[in-house]
């Protein structure tokens, strides 16, 4: 079989059966033998992105509930996977003029309060006094009014079964693999299973990831 009908069927081969591999074109194929790096993102494609609430860490007299309806309201205007986590619980608290901020939170107004839910370096800008993450292997939200931090909200995730063998043998066949990430390395420390994978690799930190 002539080379270009080979890259034509190997193409059109990939397109029907492995729906998870993108193919841009027939020299993207002829190109293979010289990759050099291998690029992942973490949520969603390492990790199963089926997020669950683990645990909520109170910082001010609001509560459980309170706290956890207040961050379901926010995540609402959130089109991040974290958002999935909070998709089951009831928003009794109604918040307006959300806006999520890519890579960050979610900011919206409340009675002329403003409130926050994202990373701790977002609410810090507010509230320049919220306190370090609890030292339980979570993934650590955080959520604020105004100048008060609220509450930690500890979320959980997986790694795909299959995600460490592929990375260990990328590994082993001499390719240099990165983590593409919108989590700051100190939070990626704090989700267990991805800073396992994350050890492994060259973490490239993107904070414009939606």
């Amino acid at each position: 079989m002539a080379t270009p009908v080979a890259l034509a069927s190997a193409d059109n081969g990939l397109r029907r059966v492995i729906v998870i591999v993108l193919v841009i074109g027939e020299n993207a194929i002829e190109a293979l033998p010289g990759t050099t790096h291998l690029i992942f993102d973490k949520t969603e494609t390492l990790t199963t992105g089926k997020l669950s609430i683990g645990t909520t860490k109170l910082l001010s007299d609001i509560s459980g509930q309170e706290a956890l309806s207040l961050a379901a309201s926010l995540q609402m205007y959130s089109n991040h996977s974290i958002a999935s986590a909070f998709a089951s619980i009831i928003a009794d608290t109604v918040v307006g003029s959300g806006k999520y901020h890519i890579g960050q939170g979610v900011e919206a107004v409340l009675k002329g309060r403003r409130y926050r839910i994202g990373n701790r370096e977002f609410c810090r800008i507010l509230s320049p006094d919220f306190p370090p993450p609890p030292d339980e292997l979570h993934y650590w939200v955080a959520l604020c009014c105004d100048a008060t931090p609220l509450a930690w909200v500890g979320l959980k995730d997986s790694v795909r079964s299959e995600s460490r063998l592929v990375i260990a043998d990328a590994l082993r066949g001499g390719l240099l693999v990165e983590l593409l990430t919108g989590t700051t390395r100190p939070s990626l420390r704090r989700w267990p299973a991805s800073w396992k994978l994350a050890k492994k690799c060259r973490v490239v930190i993107r904070q414009n990831i939606s």
